[in-house]
């Protein structure tokens, strides 16, 4: 299962007209707009002196060490305690202007100088300067409002957070020993030097040339294979271990489908189906973690666990169906159309990852008649 960082919050520790709307006048967090600051190599914004606190349910929070008044009181979802991002203070600085919503891929970009950070909603990662980094919790959007995980995000920008459960208090500080470079990564992000290696993965879709190069941890993927192997298949996409290479994987693929002029999510799954090898385990039949089949490949299991990592890291709805002796993908969408299964109220479209030449909706002939289980990723 997803392991549980020290000094977390509680738990754990992935029409534009109309979002951008709702998102007009929105802040970032404060962890958010230091982090940027800092990132454009400027001096960091006087906030970083002294702590900001939040408490769960109250809308009085401090900034700087003064007392403010948030719109909407953070709240605990996930395990993880939320913030809006209008609901930081409009004195930091980023102004509507340096944000922009993408309604259909879902994301917030925000530009702040020289810093460049983007926000997938369902993603576990947030991307700085180009750079991904996992998330406690995923980006979610609720009533219209992006929020995230304000721990999360804070940890990975190299903040100091603490956590008093006592009084459902979350603390931000920025310490002087934090050293952020213009690549968004941080010399106290990891105790360790992670030995990192390329992995070039070239592939076809809709019958244009793909290829895309990313890199991942050896040591992250070594401690992969020391976890354990739970039964619900869920936690596979929980782990934090590996999440940004696969949150990173996910961005390069989106943009090499633009530069192909294809579908995205046909992308992926044509990615899952010819670049990464059906391989059987020979120490017997058990899930693999997303990173472990990137670098290792997997049988229809494996690439069905990748394959819903990477459209929950560019946003998309999920699910996982589960036939008597097999396993595909199912993928929400408003304009997707053939076979699917429903679960909630929700139709999620069959996505076949075992082979190339399967479209979103095209169930296999030996599948027919077949009822799957059908198990959102997001869901109960």
């Amino acid at each position: 299962m997803a392991r549980q960082p020290a000094a977390s919050a509680p738990g754990r520790g992935g029409g534009a007209g109309r979002g951008w709307a709702r998102l007009r006048g929105a802040r970032l967090l404060v962890a958010l707009v230091l982090a940027l600051a800092v990132m454009a190599g400027g001096a960091p914004p006087a906030v970083a002196a002294a702590n900001s606190s939040f408490t769960v349910g109250s809308p009085r929070c401090l900034l700087a060490g003064k007392p403010a008044l948030l719109e909407q009181a953070p709240v605990v979802r996930q395990g993880a305690v939320y913030l809006a991002l209008r609901d930081a203070a409009a004195a930091l600085g980023v102004t509507p202007g340096e944000l922009a919503w993408d309604g259909l891929r879902r994301t917030v970009t925000v530009r702040h100088g020289a810093g460049v950070m983007v926000l997938a909603v369902g993603s576990r990662a947030v991307l700085l300067n180009g750079h991904p980094w996992p998330l406690v919790a995923p980006v979610q959007l609720v009533a219209g409002r992006v929020q995230v995980p304000l721990a999360g995000v804070a940890r990975a920008l190299g903040m100091d957070v603490s956590w008093d459960a006592g009084v459902r208090t979350v603390s931000l500080s920025a310490p002087d020993s934090a050293q952020w470079d213009r690549s968004g990564s941080s010399s106290r992000a990891s105790g360790v030097e992670r030995e990192s290696r390329p992995r070039e993965f070239a592939w076809t879709t809709g019958g244009q040339p793909c290829r895309v190069t990313v890199a991942f941890s050896t040591l992250d993927y070594q401690r992969l294979g020391q976890l354990p192997r739970p039964l619900d298949y869920r936690a596979y996409l929980e782990e934090d271990l590996g999440a940004a290479t696969v949150a990173e994987l996910a961005w390069s693929i989106r943009g090499a489908a633009a530069g192909a002029g294809v579908d995205e999510r046909q992308a992926v799954l044509a990615f899952v189906q010819g670049a990464i090898p059906y391989v059987l385990e020979a120490g017997g039949e058990y899930p693999q973690y997303p990173l472990q089949t990137v670098v290792d490949g997997g049988d229809c299991e494996d690439k069905v666990l990748l394959a819903a990592s990477l459209m929950k890291a560019l946003g998309e709805r999920p699910a996982l169906l589960v036939f008597p002796g097999h396993m595909a993908l199912g993928l929400a969408g408003d304009d997707l159309e053939g076979t699917s299964f429903r679960s909630g109220g929700t139709a999620y479209y069959c996505a076949e990852t075992t082979a190339p030449g399967w479209s979103i909706g095209q169930l296999p002939a030996r599948m027919a008649g077949r009822t799957p289980s059908v198990i959102p990723v997001d869901g109960p």
